[in-house]
């Protein structure tokens, strides 16, 4: 009973976002005073725990916001030397095939993209670059939306998995092994639905299956050797 009273703010924010298409700040409020609301009924939160709860919650947004200034600061930085414009217009020069553009530029460049900047630059700096391409701007969108997804979890110089360690109270340690896992499976899902969405994705999918099965190979070889 206690796990589906905690759950439930979690999944009144998803019903508001995805079935009533409620914006991200207006349905995290309605959870926020739910979550408020269930503490004090059912949990018996007190003044005093609620109080320490906010502190505890506004002194970890300001330990994740300064590395995400850091890593927006590090990606203007970059555009605005020219470098994200440079390596844009080289990766297109790469292959003249759909699907291995398609996994260079909507799968690996996005990814990199949301490692050092996120928040949304996969999608605004690789979706214009598949339109020149030829691609169709639905799947100009599609594409890096899926393919830059897989690196949240260590995505803005690793926010992401320093707020589930503040929040665990866990150390990287314990927390990486699982999560390098299922960031593994995930990078092959997004990858195999990136290969799949171009015209030609018979192709393309065999060329990202040989590519994945080269560098897990490079990986498990280094990490050996280390």
């Amino acid at each position: 009973m206690d796990f589906l009273l905690a759950l439930t703010p979690i999944l009144l924010i998803f019903f508001l976002m995805v079935g009533l298409r409620w914006g991200a700040a207006r349905a995290g409020g309605a959870g926020y005073l739910v979550a408020l609301w269930i503490a004090i009924q059912f949990f018996g939160a007190g003044p005093e725990l609620l109080a320490y709860a906010h502190t505890k919650a506004l002194l970890l947004s300001v330990d994740v916001l300064l590395i995400i200034w850091v890593a927006f600061l590090m990606y203007r930085v970059a555009d605005e030397a020219g470098a994200i414009r440079v390596i844009g217009q080289a990766l297109p020069h790469l292959t003249n095939d759909k699907g291995m553009q398609a996994l260079v530029i909507g799968w690996v460049f996005a990814s990199f993209l949301q490692g050092v900047g996120g928040f949304g630059v996969p999608v605004a700096v690789v979706a214009p670059i598949l339109v020149g391409l030829g691609f169709t701007p639905l799947a100009a969108v599609v594409i890096p939306s899926i393919g830059h997804g897989w690196a949240v979890t260590f995505g803005s110089l690793g926010s992401s998995f320093q707020a589930l360690m503040a929040a665990t109270g866990l150390p990287d340690s314990t927390l990486a092994p699982p999560a390098a896992l299922f960031l593994g499976i995930a990078g092959l899902a997004v990858g195999w639905m990136v290969a799949t969405l171009p015209v030609d994705g018979r192709r393309s999918a065999g060329c990202f299956w040989r590519c994945s099965c080269s560098a897990w190979s490079w990986g498990l070889c280094n990490t050996w050797l280390r």
